[in-house]
């Protein structure tokens, strides 16, 4: 589920906290809250939370190779091309 930007706003999420998973971090806050911080609770949210944030991640890697073996695709193709012009 993706949250709205006026969403995030009202449920005071840090804007360096806002991407794909922030709807798992509502209830993970509203946990705490209740609970006082104790880190012995809330770990059913806690793990979904992380487990996210972790695949966000391999997919922020996969698309930051995808992009990278484009350009170094686009650099032989404009290499290849110089050369034969030559």
């Amino acid at each position: 589920m993706i949250l709205t930007k006026e969403e995030m706003r009202r449920a005071m999420i840090p804007l360096h906290m806002r991407d794909s998973c922030a709807h798992l971090l509502i209830p993970l806050n509203k946990c705490r809250m209740d609970n006082s911080w104790l880190p012995w609770t809330c770990h059913p949210e806690k793990a979904a939370y992380e487990k996210c944030e972790h695949y966000e991640y391999l997919r922020r890697v996969r698309e930051a190779k995808r992009i990278h073996e484009q350009k170094v695709l686009e650099k032989e193709k404009l290499k290849n091309q110089t050369e034969s012009n030559l």
